[in-house]
């Protein structure tokens, strides 16, 4: 009878411990999007540097053939925005 009530209370405290992490929020975002010429072409292949400003730290990715690009996890913040491709101009937005 002991073991069954040792364990019941074991399976009660993790079951407590799971739910209260199910509520947890998070301080992050995602910034996704699609890089396209003056034409409505995707770009594919383009170097993206989002930089926090406040940190001065970077995140950086390259655009898929589809020209998507992802970060993921970014905390908030003031942020500039860098993409370089070959054959294109530098584009930098804060």
């Amino acid at each position: 009878m002991r073991n069954i009530l040792i364990r019941l209370m074991a399976t009660s405290l993790l079951a407590a411990a799971l739910a209260a992490s199910l509520f947890a929020q998070t301080q992050t975002a995602t910034l996704r999007g699609v890089l396209k010429d003056s034409s409505g072409a995707v770009i594919p292949g383009v170097e993206l540097t989002l930089t926090n400003l406040a940190q001065n730290r970077p995140w950086r990715t390259v655009s898929n053939e589809a020209g998507e690009y992802l970060f993921l996890q970014i905390p908030p913040g003031p942020y500039s925005l860098a993409a370089a491709s070959t054959g294109f101009k530098r584009f930098e937005r804060v």
